[in-house]
């Protein structure tokens, strides 16, 4: 049964080996992607002393600069950022753009999937390839989970003494990165198949679903954005504007996310709809009240990306994803070694 689990780990090695320097690598610079962001592009990202632009004020300074362009969001401000960020669409590759929180003047955009580390974004998600890069990440990333199971199962106590031996090294990163890996791995197959994961939360936490919002009724003219999100820290109170959602139609309520932590951490939010004409409140999901279900499907991308535990949580992701490389480069030392005294029959065996 060992000879069985060796050769199943040593396959998987060599075929996910290449594959996992390149995910653990992109990986890890891409948890501070925002903070990378902040310093290619240090004009659009400039903290600010108060928040005094309004999201209308916002969005009519974007209107104007790219006119024939759709908003889809527009995020709120906070201490780093010291800027609204609205997602568009239009004539040409989708753009984030920059208005000063402060003076509502527009900062400028940036493209997401531009220079190195849109490259490291590309790399991460599907390989260039689109869905089926997707899926094959997907499949690559169980079979790392696989691989680090196998692993388990092959250790041996004795082998895990701190030695700066290739096999001591490599027994030992993997017994600390095992955890990580099997949790990244999972959770990163949500992003190829986002429906299977969703059944399975509610399969294994079923609730009621809630009630379809009924239809906005257009009474007057439509309230401010500014007005609605004052609504809606009333009805959440200690919380900031996270994302106000600008995708839905004029007969929709409007669903503004508030946020009760920092940024990094955006499944620590509660949802608000707004009706657009009266400002008033149509339903309130609380964070302290979610579903386990709704709960489930949120930590997904969250802890894959290392936003569950502050600063410490990003940085501790940060450096595991760096194990993935170790664990190929001392791999490929044993491999190596045991070619030259054995040939390929020891290294099958």
């Amino acid at each position: 049964m060992r000879k069985v689990l060796f050769r199943i780990h040593l396959v998987l090695g060599i075929l996910l080996g290449l594959y996992a320097v390149a995910i653990g690598v992109t990986g890890s610079v891409l948890v501070y992607r925002e903070e990378i962001t902040a310093w290619q592009h240090p004009d659009l990202l400039v903290p600010v002393a108060e928040v005094r632009a309004t999201p209308d004020q916002a969005l009519a300074s974007i209107a104007q600069a790219y006119p024939g362009w759709r908003a889809l969001s527009l995020t709120g401000p906070d201490e780093s950022t010291g800027a609204w960020m609205a997602y568009l669409i239009g004539k040409g590759p989708a753009k984030q753009v920059f208005v000063d929180a402060g003076t509502g003047v527009l900062r400028g955009h940036f493209q997401g999937g531009d220079g190195w580390l849109g490259w490291m974004e590309r790399m991460h998600s599907n390989f260039f390839s689109g869905r089926t890069g997707r899926v094959v990440n997907g499949y690559c990333g169980l079979g790392c989970v696989l691989l680090t199971i196998t692993g388990l199962l092959l250790w041996r106590p004795p082998l895990s003494r701190l030695r700066w031996r290739a096999l001591n090294l490599h027994v030992n990163v993997g017994l600390v990165s095992a955890v990580f890996v099997i949790v990244t791995g999972v959770t990163g197959a949500y992003f190829t198949w986002h429906q299977a994961y969703v059944d399975a939360a509610h399969w294994l936490f079923p609730s009621v679903k809630p009630a379809a919002l009924a239809q906005v009724v257009a009474v007057g003219e439509r309230r401010s954005l500014a007005e609605m999100v004052d609504v809606a820290k009333r009805a959440v109170p200690g919380t900031a504007v996270f994302r106000i959602d600008l995708t839905g139609k004029p007969t929709d309520a409007l669903k503004i996310t508030m946020r009760h932590a920092s940024s990094h951490e955006f499944q620590l939010v509660s949802h608000v709809w707004v009706h657009p004409y009266t400002a008033e409140v149509m339903r309130v999901e609380r964070l302290a009240d979610r579903p386990a279900a709704e709960w489930l499907i949120g930590q997904y991308s969250s802890v894959h990306m290392g936003a569950w535990g502050g600063e410490v949580g990003r940085a501790l992701w940060a450096v595991l994803g760096l194990s993935l490389p170790v664990l190929f480069g001392t791999s490929f030392v044993l491999w190596w070694r045991k070619l030259r005294q054995r040939g390929l029959a020891g290294l099958w065996g």
